[in-house]
């Protein structure tokens, strides 16, 4: 085992021959720390409350063919983005 790290390594054994070679199969262990990351979390929003049929409403007003029709795709999407 050849590493940069003198610590990096620990309970280094053979475990016996591999297959009937006289190559001998080695177990160790890794020693390593991490950092656990801290995880936030935000509101979360209660769909169950949502008004589905004036949101509908508001959908059905959109003229979609003038907000979309755009000289490009990604302007076509700022548009979209900029309406909701």
């Amino acid at each position: 085992m050849l590493t940069r790290e003198p610590d990096l390594i620990s309970e280094v054994q053979t475990i016996g021959n591999f297959g009937e070679t006289d190559h001998e199969m080695m177990q160790w262990d890794i020693v390593m720390q991490t950092e656990q990351e801290q995880k936030t979390f935000s509101s979360v929003r209660d769909y169950n409350r949502a008004d589905f049929d004036k949101i509908r409403g508001q959908l059905q007003n959109i003229n979609w063919d003038e907000l979309l029709d755009r000289d490009t795709v990604e302007e076509a999407w700022d548009s979209f983005k900029q309406l909701l």
